[in-house]
Order: structure tokens, then C-alpha cells, then sequence
């Protein structure tokens, strides 16, 4: 079942969309008046915004303003509760989220060096800022100083719809554990960076594959 639930800064402003917060969530209980279950969309006109707890999982596109161009999506940091257990690829995707806090009893992420990961390290879920990756000086006197970030080792899997705040990214430096490298939203128009990645490697292979240009170290 799919509930919604819609709150307001004042009972004067009941018919002010821009002042409402709207919660969507899917769940197996029944007639369920607080949030809980999976969170399918959350929208707000607050800077800061906690999620409810209750929710275990936070979907795809959960912060997506889609047809609701009411709300101007100011949401820039992210509360996460204990309850959370899953973030799904994506659920940040065309928001302005750059700081994320989550509860050190929650399983669903890790973060590291301004990225943030699935909770066993295995899966690169979001860009949080700039910050997370560096200016590297090109060998090449021709050629300019290029944006890298690093994924670390024990990483298997780039997470669909990562970039967040990431566009500047022009090579994207992966282990040899990386397995899989997910898609982007057909209509976000934008590329992958340049993978570079060990010789003979799942991210070297993917990248032949899929047509993405690539550098083998």
C-alpha cells in the first residue's frame, strides 16, 4: 500500500503548497498514519530535513521533485535515523543534498572522504561535494591538469546515478575490485568520466563494452 502525508507551517498557509512538507511511502501495513516501510518521495521547502523514523529504506528518486514544481528543492542536509537500513542507487539524484548525517546505528552507508557508500563499503552510492576528489597535474606538457576521484579498494560496484555533485569529475580511477558500474538517467545528459583502471580488469572491460573511454595503469 501507498500512503501520503502532507504537514504544513501553519493552518493559515493550508493552501500554500510552497509551505508544506510531503511525505510518500510504501508499505504492507495497514491503514499506516506515520511513515514507515519504504520512503518513495519527500519533498520540503527546510534546508535541513530528518527522515522519519520508521522508514528502513530510502528509494530511488526519493527527493525527485518530478511535476511538483512548487517545491524548489533547498534541501541541502540529510538526517538519517537508526531505522534506515537500505539506501537504493539513485535516491539522491537531482537534489542539492551535500551533507549527509547518519546514525551510528544504521547500517545503510558509509561515508568516506566526502562520498558516500552502501553500509558494507561495497557500493559507491553519492558525491556529497567537490572536496572529494583532486586536480592531478597531466604528464603530458600539451595537456591540462585534469579532475580524478579515487575509488578506494574493496569497492565492487559504482552505483547508478552517482554523481551528485561530481560533474566536474573527468577521470574516474577505479580498483581492480570494481565488477560492475551502473547506468545513468537517460535524461540527465551527461557522460562518464574517463575510467582508469588495471590492466586487464572488470572496469576495463566495462568500459570497452559499454564505449566509455578508458586508461589502463
Amino acid at each position: 500500500m501507498i500512503y501520503e502525508l502532507r504537514t504544513y507551517t501553519s493552518k493559515n498557509n493550508f493552501e500554500v503548497e510552497e509551505s508544506a512538507d510531503y511525505i510518500a511511502w510504501e508499505t504492507d501495513r495497514k491503514n499506516c498514519a506515520s511513515p514507515c516501510g519504504k520512503l518513495l518521495n519527500y519533498l520540503s521547502d527546510k534546508k535541513t530535513v530528518r527522515i522519519p523514523d520508521g522508514i528502513e529504506t530510502i528509494g530511488k528518486g526519493a527527493f525527485f521533485r518530478g511535476d511538483f514544481d512548487c517545491f524548489d528543492l533547498p534541501v541541502e542536509t540529510l538526517i538519517i535515523p537508526a531505522s534506515v537500513k537500505t539506501i537504493e542507487e539513485g535516491a539522491f539524484d537531482f537534489t542539492e543534498i551535500n551533507r549527509i548525517k547518519i546514525d551510528p546505528a544504521s547500517p545503510c552507508g558509509l561515508i568516506r572522504n566526502h562520498v558516500l557508500y552502501s553500509g558494507d563499503g561495497k557500493t559507491l552510492l553519492w558525491i556529497l561535494d567537490d572536496k572529494a576528489y583532486t586536480l592531478e597535474d597531466s604528464k603530458k606538457e600539451e595537456d591540462e591538469a585534469v579532475w580524478v576521484l579515487v575509488v578506494p579498494d574493496g569497492v565492487e560496484r559504482i552505483g547508478s546515478d552517482f554523481f551528485g555533485f561530481a560533474e566536474n569529475i573527468e577521470v574516474l580511477q577505479l580498483p581492480a575490485s570494481v565488477k560492475e558500474i551502473g547506468e545513468l538517467s537517460d535524461y540527465r545528459g551527461e557522460e562518464y568520466p574517463k575510467i582508469r583502471a588495471p590492466k586487464g580488469s572488470e572496469a576495463i572491460r566495462l568500459a570497452k563494452k559499454r564505449g566509455i573511454e578508458y586508461e589502463e595503469i
